[in-house]
């Protein structure tokens, strides 16, 4: 019998990207409080518990209390999130990965559960969602590492032109998951503000 979602899921290593500068926020954004949590905390108790393995991965790689999840820095700071995704990659023990920015507070897990679904014999899945791809979010089998590494030392710092020297396939995602900021990350003082809007609004509502 096929594996389901939860069941890939629990088969798969969560690899939560918490490096980058922050340089339009002035301050360690993964930091910011976020509900009882931060930023970062915020994501990691949305979506770990559902993994076999959790690895924050990137200078920033310290993991709020009460969580379990593995920290590793990446050996090129502030070189762009693929060095993040090789990292995590590196310590995952399990073929499947699922691969998340950290300041990705809303998104749901039915969103990495799709695109464990999707891998089928590709490499990497990405979602697209809003006419756009989503490259901070996907499903990636440890397979890829030498081909991410190649493209890291040819000067590429984007994941997703890193993914499409792969076999890289993308899944549609439904356009309300745009609209409920699944894939707004924290880059501006404005983001913040709505994704905080956002979960109160889903607390209350």
């Amino acid at each position: 019998m096929p594996a389901g979602p939860a069941t890939l899921a629990r088969r798969a290593t969560l690899v939560v990207l918490a490096g980058g500068g922050s340089r339009r926020l002035g301050r360690d954004k993964m930091a910011l409080p976020f509900g009882e949590s931060t930023v970062l905390g915020q994501t990691l108790r949305q979506l770990s518990p559902h993994f076999a393995r959790t690895i924050v991965a990137g200078r920033r790689a310290i993991p709020p209390e009460g969580v379990r999840a593995a920290a590793v820095e990446d050996d090129q700071p502030e070189q762009g999130p693929l060095a993040g995704v090789i990292a995590g990659l590196e310590a995952a023990e399990t073929e499947l990965a699922v691969v998340v920015g950290g300041d990705y507070v809303l998104l749901p897990l039915q969103i990495p559960e799709a695109l464990l679904t999707a891998l089928g014999r590709a490499q990497v899945v990405v979602p697209r969602c809003g006419g756009r791809l989503q490259h901070l979010v996907a499903a990636v089998r440890r397979e890829v590492l030498p081909v991410l590494r190649e493209a890291f030392a040819e000067g590429v710092r984007r994941p997703i032109v890193a993914f499409r020297r792969t076999r890289c396939d993308v899944v549609v995602v439904p356009p309300r998951y745009e609209a409920q900021g699944a894939f707004v990350g924290v880059n501006t003082w404005a983001q913040y503000e709505a994704l905080l809007a956002r979960a109160a609004a889903a607390v209350s509502g």
